[in-house]
């Protein structure tokens, strides 16, 4: 679930109940909690720490993510159909609607067409959400989320929708934990600074015409191996220290929302 407001940190913590909560996700404004294993009413708490706690509203956990509320158009049959088209028409002996006459062949021959448009849609509002699809093949190559598991046909169904669900709504790719998770996969560690936030971090970085807010740094260590020490060899157009991770920022970049403009930094300790 996501609590959006505003002031959120790495020191926010949360409670569903009286149950610490595992928080996925954050951002200034918006936090993401996952839910405990335990059905039932709960209510939702966020703070610093358990004694500095406030409640932010009612939450309803489900176990079975198909249980969940998902608004399906209708049902209708081709006779009802034909029945709904016929009421349309006017009253009177000119418009005769009995089953041999030429309005019912006609409305009967509509029919087929809607009730299939009717069938089309429904399927197509289950099949596309994650918490009801029964495509769950094409779910898992979509998101790359296939996984053996264990159970009954029933319980290995159950748990692979509740797989889907839960990638398919993580937030992705805009919020500095996510690619801090990623660049975590090479190994190092990184900090992480937007203009609108910290634009002191940002003094020496030329903008032009382009607009600060877009601005956005990863800060990495720089490994003392990639130092250059200068010799008598050297000649004056060679850098004295240079820096670049080729790997790491190839793929932030690859997969950094495009409108924005990144800039890399590196620290090196004493």
């Amino acid at each position: 679930m996501r609590v959006y407001g505003s002031g959120f940190s790495a020191s926010t913590k949360a409670w569903i109940g009286e149950s610490e909560a595992v928080v996925n996700d954050y951002e200034d404004g918006v936090i993401e909690v996952s839910a405990g294993p335990n059905p039932g009413d709960y209510s939702l708490y966020l703070g610093e720490s358990s004694l500095d706690k406030i409640s932010v509203g009612e939450i309803t956990v489900v176990v079975d993510v198909s249980d969940l509320h998902l608004y399906k158009p209708a049902e209708h049959s081709r006779s009802s159909v034909c029945e709904m088209l016929l009421g349309l028409l006017p009253r009177g002996f000119a418009w005769y609607k009995g089953r041999d006459g030429i309005f019912y062949k006609l409305m009967n021959g509509i029919a087929y067409a809607v009730a299939e448009l009717y069938r089309l849609v429904r399927s197509f509002r289950i099949n596309v959400s994650p918490s009801h699809t029964p495509s769950l093949d094409e779910w898992e190559s979509e998101l790359q989320s296939g996984i053996d598991l264990s159970g009954t046909d029933a319980e290995v169904a159950k748990k692979r929708l509740l797989r889907i669900y839960w990638k398919a709504c993580r937030r992705g790719g805009c919020t500095i934990p996510y690619f801090k998770s990623v660049i975590a996969l090479f190994g190092l560690d990184a900090e992480i600074y937007e203009y609108w936030k910290n634009p002191e971090k940002f003094s020496d970085v030329e903008f032009g015409d382009d607009d600060p807010n877009f601005y956005w740094m990863v800060e990495l260590a720089a490994a003392e191996d990639d130092w250059h020490y200068c010799t008598c060899n050297d000649t004056c157009n060679d850098y004295l220290q240079w820096w670049w991770n080729v790997p790491v920022e190839s793929m932030i970049q690859l997969i950094k929302p495009a409108h924005t403009k990144l800039v890399f930094g590196y620290t090196v300790s004493d």
